[in-house]
């Protein structure tokens, strides 16, 4: 981290606003960065106003100029760019994700918290006592650190996708199948005819009818790697919550529409 008793300037500023846009989070940033950006964007505005006094269309004035409304700009990107990031960083809080606040400065950590203790008040008000049933765990793992084309992230991947799908039930043609528990039903006695109106009372109820109809929606599985965020959604056996580099095996009609969306990539699992 710089030296927070060294005096900013306009190198750091221009670095530490190509840090934040790369960074997908907070970048480190030196704890006086705030304050001492009045006192250098001060200092500047100073120097160029000695310097248009002496000749207002000299190369230094124009560069101190340049330099002043460089920094506004890129210091005004910083600052919105991070309490985005904060802002996403308090909604994961509030909905029980860890979140890691030591790369914030007091000013963002006071932000964060006046956010975070808002939305989860919210929240506990608004959303949890209309959820209902609890929602849906998924089995997830971490992507390994590397890039897409390398063969020992995609080995991991697909060893740990293999674990998923061997664990699930599977049908007569080998394809994995989600089951939830058998809902109660009532025993219908045996025929003691096969009359037609008999044999009408042995056609299944449409609770029946649902409950097979939804298994076999269920059959077609895909695995996944989730490309970013996602917010909690309903499908068919509860409510899913999905985070980036998440690795799920989803419905084949809600995994297609997250590929669609390009919010996911589908994993090719070889099973034997």
């Amino acid at each position: 981290m710089p030296n927070p008793l060294k005096p900013l300037d306009y190198q750091e500023v221009m670095d530490i606003w190509r840090k934040e846009k790369d960074l997908k989070s907070l970048a480190e940033l030196r704890r006086d960065f705030f304050p001492e950006v009045k006192i250098f964007v001060s200092r500047l505005k100073e120097e160029a106003q000695a310097e248009a006094a002496k000749d207002p269309y000299s190369t230094k004035t124009r560069s101190l100029n340049v330099q002043v409304a460089n920094v506004n700009e890129k210091v005004t990107q910083v600052f919105e760019i991070r309490m985005e990031k904060i802002l996403r960083m308090a909604i994961r809080g509030a909905s029980g994700g860890k979140v890691e606040n030591s790369r914030m400065v007091e000013e963002e950590k006071a932000y964060f918290e006046h956010v975070f203790t808002l939305t989860k008040e919210i929240r506990a008000r608004e959303i949890d006592p209309i959820k209902g049933q609890k929602e849906m765990e998924f089995q997830t793992l971490k992507v390994p650190e590397g890039g897409e084309g390398d063969q020992s992230v995609q080995g991991a991947i697909s060893t740990k996708a293999e674990v998923i799908l061997s664990s699930l039930p599977t049908d007569s043609n080998n394809k994995p199948v989600l089951v939830e528990p058998p809902k109660p039903t009532a025993t219908v006695p045996p025929a003691k005819a096969t009359s037609p109106s008999s044999m009408a009372s042995l056609e299944p109820s449409p609770q029946m009818q649902e409950a097979i109809e939804t298994k076999q929606e269920a059959k077609d599985l895909l695995v996944l790697r989730i490309l970013e965020d996602i917010p909690s959604f309903a499908g068919p056996f509860g409510n899913y919550r999905l985070r980036r580099e998440d690795v799920a095996t989803l419905p084949a009609g809600i995994a297609r529409a997250l590929i669609k969306r390009g919010k996911a990539i589908e994993i090719a699992v070889a099973r034997t």
